[in-house]
């Protein structure tokens, strides 16, 4: 079979609307976001209360986390920015209202 070559055919998951309605779903997206965000606290939690020489952060951040973000940059592209828990948790924080709105008296 040399100089044949094969034709790839290409599929839109999208176009299915049960995996459609999945993948988009704001439940889905959060189940995603939650586990990376509670290993970031872990992370920093560990690292500001641990001991100086057992240090379970010590070992996340450098072989696991580096790791697991290169994989993500590099592999995944964009589903890094979607699963990053740096812009998840601002994205949390600049929704928390700092301040009462008083609507006037009509």
């Amino acid at each position: 079979m040399v100089g044949t070559s094969l034709r790839l055919r290409k599929m839109n998951l999208l176009e299915n609307k049960l995996l459609s309605g999945l993948l988009k779903s704001p439940l889905f997206i959060l189940l995603l976001k939650l586990p990376f965000v509670f290993a970031f606290i872990f992370i920093i939690f560990s690292g500001l209360f641990g001991s100086v020489y057992r240090n379970s952060a010590n070992f996340l951040v450098g072989p696991v986390w580096l790791c697991l973000i290169t994989f993500f940059a590099i592999i995944g592209g964009k589903i890094w920015c979607l699963i990053c828990p740096w812009d998840t948790l601002s994205d949390w924080l600049q929704n928390i209202p700092l301040s009462r709105t008083i609507r006037p008296a009509s």
